[in-house]
């Protein structure tokens, strides 16, 4: 049985050697599978399958990684974690994991015209960055993993928009990132401020969404 030997380089763009290196001897029969191969150039990710051509091992197939958009999902004020779909009223393990939840007020500073109970924000459970990018009205499909901006951080002057029906919002997640299309609100008017129990208690984002690594 002719034999390989495989050297695996785990390396980073800003080290010249390599973190990690390691053999493996196996049969030239086999196929090397990478499931999630990130392209640094634009954070793209791909399925790639390798074959050895009796000197090297090269691709043979290279399929972008296109993420499942999840219909109909609900999130209230409890939250929602965005890679298990579960929303924080349901879990019941006393721990937080949700990336964020749904509220009356603003995460910072309020819009002309804005105030408490006059719409329904995403807040997210890190209060140091921004809640959410609004991407207005296009396909939910149209979103890939590039389209997440690297830093999040919340500038003092920044203003936190109510949802909107039929927009996109990108949220950063506590495991990854997400887009949500709002499909619909409740409440889907200006709330009275006597009656914020019950309204905070019953509020509600219906979302198709899509969750990224």
């Amino acid at each position: 049985m002719n034999k390989i030997i495989l050297s695996v380089l785990l390396s980073t763009a800003a080290l010249s050697q390599p973190l990690f290196a390691e053999e493996t001897t196996i049969d030239n029969q086999f196929r090397i599978s990478i499931p999630n191969l990130l392209f640094l150039g634009d954070d793209s990710r791909y399925k790639v399958e390798m074959n050895y051509n009796g000197s090297c091992w090269v691709p043979e197939k290279i399929e972008p990684i296109v993420a499942t958009i999840k219909t109909d999902a609900s999130m209230g004020h409890g939250g929602f974690d965005f890679s298990t779909g579960l929303g924080g009223d349901v879990q019941g393990s006393g721990e937080n994991t949700t990336d964020g939840y749904a509220t009356l007020w603003a995460s910072s500073n309020y819009p002309s015209g804005h105030s408490w109970g006059t719409g329904v924000w995403y807040n997210s459970n890190e209060y140091q960055n921004i809640s959410s990018i609004d991407k207005g009205v296009v396909a939910l499909d149209s979103i890939s993993r590039a389209d997440f901006p690297s830093d999040w951080a919340k500038p003092t002057d920044h203003v936190d928009y109510p949802l909107q029906v039929d927009h996109v919002y990108l949220v950063k997640a506590a495991d990854g990132f997400a887009a949500f299309k709002v499909k619909s609100l409740y409440p889907d008017a200006p709330v009275d401020p006597n009656d914020s129990g019950d309204s905070i208690s019953n509020i509600k984002i219906t979302m198709d969404y899509v969750f990224f690594e």
